[in-house]
């Protein structure tokens, strides 16, 4: 990267005529690749008249400024796509705090959960490393999520966590507690009965990916850098966790 930051970067350049009539702007496109010394020669020996510019037209519904194979839309248009088909649909669980939230084994979520509730707010920051709190995570409302519901083993689940890499997690399905971001709305058709679901990302950075689970998931459990979508098969009526006594059997 060109900057000393992790996210990708774009350099847009955008003009304004004045005019106040109605017209479609024309869009360019340009890109560079490489180390980060041929970018820094690349910037310094180009401008924008001296650049190689592909012109784009970015269309509905979502206007990408990227050259893409035009001829092929149509034909991509045909099929039906993934959120037709599963009509019930969400990002993956965000926890917010990895480290407290997830684990190899059932007996560790379970102290985790239980020495972690137990302790006073501060105490429970620095025993568990979980820095300052976040607006829709506090280590306070955590605790109460975990008390509020008395605590039991039938609320450890598996969660697929990374792609083949199922561990453990404590689910109560609310919102800012516990868990950050549980997705309740979608998760508990997958705690309700027998289920299995599809997971992949709107797009990729690397190679394209996709897997299915019969677990709840995380919101990276396809690739390291690609938010995936999680789309069960099955929706039921009642989504109550069923069994929620036994221990939780080991996901897919």
């Amino acid at each position: 990267n060109v900057f000393d930051i992790r996210q990708g970067v774009a350099i847009a350049f955008f003009v304004k005529t004045g005019a106040d009539e109605e017209r479609d702007g024309r869009v360019y496109h340009a890109e560079a690749y490489g180390s980060r010394q041929r970018k820094y020669d690349w910037l310094n020996a180009c401008d924008h008249a001296n650049t190689e510019w592909r012109e784009v037209s970015p269309s509905s519904p979502n206007y990408l400024f990227v050259p893409r194979d035009e001829p092929l839309e149509e034909e991509y248009r045909l099929f039906t796509s993934t959120a037709e088909i599963f009509p019930v649909k969400s990002v993956g669980i965000v926890t917010a705090r990895d480290r407290l939230t997830i684990r190899w084994l059932v007996d560790e979520v379970w102290h985790t959960v239980r020495s972690f509730s137990g302790l006073e707010p501060e105490q429970a920051r620095i025993a568990y490393d979980l820095g300052k709190d976040a607006r829709d995570w506090q280590v306070r409302m955590a605790q109460l999520d975990l008390l509020e519901g008395r605590l039991t083993r039938g609320n450890i689940v598996p969660i697929l966590y990374r792609p083949f890499d199922v561990r453990y997690t404590y689910y109560t399905g609310r919102s800012r507690g516990f868990i950050c971001m549980p997705r309740q709305d979608v998760m508990r058709h997958m705690l309700a009965g027998e289920n299995v679901a599809l997971l992949m990302p709107k797009q990729h950075k690397d190679e394209f990916g996709v897997l299915a689970t019969t677990s709840i998931s995380a919101h990276k459990s396809v690739a390291a850098y690609d938010i995936n979508y999680h789309f069960p098969l099955y929706t039921y009526l009642t989504a109550e966790r069923v069994n929620r006594n036994e221990t939780p059997p080991v996901g897919v």
